[in-house]
């Protein structure tokens, strides 16, 4: 059985830096099922978790974060090949990590 649940992604973010954490690679279709946002310093941070696909940003998580944040709130995000998840943070550093899947073919 081919395994297709995996880590996305995860990164260390600097206050005022937009991030990449996960692309959706050709011809496969990705999953976001779960994130974490946690503060990896004193102090609030502002943190913004974003999926972007060309143009558009679909704002999945903009909030401060007085301690770590899990996700989703709202149920699965479908990524479609090129779609990229973003991270941003202000005040503080955060770790941001990110699960799911990726599955083979695009979804219609």
């Amino acid at each position: 059985m081919t395994v297709r649940s995996k880590r996305l992604g995860k990164l260390n973010v600097t206050p005022g830096d937009f991030r990449l954490l996960y692309t959706c690679p050709a011809g496969r279709t990705g999953i976001l099922k779960e994130y974490s946002l946690v503060p990896s310093g004193p102090g609030v941070a502002r943190a913004v978790l974003a999926v972007v696909s060309g143009g558009d940003f679909a704002y999945i998580f903009d909030d401060a974060l007085g301690r770590s944040i899990v996700g989703p709130r709202l149920g699965f995000v479908v990524l479609e090949p090129g779609d990229t998840i973003q991270v941003f943070c202000q005040g503080a550093a955060i770790f941001a990590w990110c699960w799911g899947a990726e599955l083979d073919g695009v979804a219609p």
